[in-house]
């Protein structure tokens, strides 16, 4: 239970995985639709009406942005310090960790964003493609 509690953390506002965890990494997809599990089993319409379909509507739209530019670097980072971002995806218990499994990764940069370096166009359809249905 413990462990648990301390993935969901690191999954919500970011750090390292420790080793143990490394060793039994998912590939992106598994990751994006463990996140979307999170947050369909944690934001239901009756406890928080909305929250879940914002959060994966902008999730989309952050991945549908990629797939339209992927050479724009506007499109290729989030800024986690913004208040809309932060309400809509990052303080959504598995909203974070969708992104994280599309590719998204910490800045080196020392900011508080997230950047996108290697694009992979397979993931993001099929991100899309899983999201997509879950907000219209």
């Amino acid at each position: 239970m413990r462990k648990k509690l301390e993935q969901d953390k690191r999954e919500r506002f970011g750090g390292k995985l420790p080793d143990e965890t490394k060793k039994a990494q998912k590939t992106p997809i598994e990751q994006v639709q463990k996140g979307i599990e999170t947050v369909k089993t944690l934001y239901t319409e009756i406890r928080a009406p909305g929250v879940a379909k914002t959060c994966f509507k902008t999730c989309c739209t952050f991945v549908r942005n990629v797939m339209k530019d992927p050479e724009n670097d506007k499109f290729r980072k989030i800024n986690l310090d913004n208040e809309a971002v932060q309400k809509r995806v990052g303080k959504i218990n598995g909203g974070l960790a969708i992104l994280r499994g599309v590719g998204f990764e910490e800045a080196t940069d020392g900011t508080n964003n997230l950047v996108i370096n290697k694009v992979d166009m397979d993931v993001l359809k099929k991100t899309e493609e899983l999201l997509k249905p879950l907000f219209e």
